[in-house]
């Protein structure tokens, strides 16, 4: 597992065989809601500084490299968007209302 800085790279469940996913329980809730906080703060920081260069900086990727700012388009806003369809297409199927655009973020 990571560090202070968060997971150790590639291990944050990418590629985790199910039943190992499976295994991953929450014993402090109100610890991983301050690690949430602590992540959305240290995200807008960064978000509200970040320059061009800072975009456009190379970072590893799966498949060799990619720029801080497609990494942030694909995956917090692509991926993001893509589980909340997910949630939405369930919750519909089941009669409940959807959750909106603003729901789930900061």
């Amino acid at each position: 597992m990571g560090g202070a800085d968060g997971p150790a790279r590639g291990g944050f469940g990418a590629g985790q065989p199910d039943d190992d996913a499976q295994k991953v329980h929450i014993d402090d809730m109100d610890a991983f809601a301050a690690y949430q906080e602590a992540v959305w703060a240290a995200t807008a920081r960064f978000l509200d500084t970040a320059t061009d260069a800072d975009l456009e900086r190379e970072v590893p990727s799966r498949t060799g490299t990619e720029s801080v700012g497609e990494a942030i388009s694909l995956h917090m806003l692509g991926h993001f968007n893509g589980h909340r369809g997910e949630i939405n297409t369930l919750r519909g199927m089941q009669g409940m209302p959807t959750v909106m655009a603003a729901q789930g973020t900061h």
